[in-house]
């Protein structure tokens, strides 16, 4: 259900894995609008709210260039032939 801290879970899973040299990560989400509930649950456990980037400021077939961060996207992104 919605405020049990799902989001701070993914957060923290994400940090601890960055800890041990894992230094990309993929953040999926039901929609897009769950973005800044993302980023403010990745700033509350420390992290820094540009880590977060979404998939949608890539063009479709455009590579996604990410060395380090958490690239942000949706299950319906992911269905799209295209991505």
């Amino acid at each position: 259900g919605t405020g049990c801290g799902k989001g701070r879970q993914i957060a923290a899973v994400i940090a601890d894995n960055m800890a041990q040299g894992r230094v990309r990560a993929l953040w999926l989400s039901r929609n897009d609008a769950l973005l800044e509930d993302a980023r403010r649950d990745w700033t509350a456990i420390g992290g820094d709210a540009h880590d977060i980037v979404s998939l949608s400021s890539w063009k479709q077939d455009e590579a996604i260039r990410l060395d380090r961060g958490v690239l942000f996207t949706t299950y319906a992104t992911l269905r799209q032939p295209a991505r």
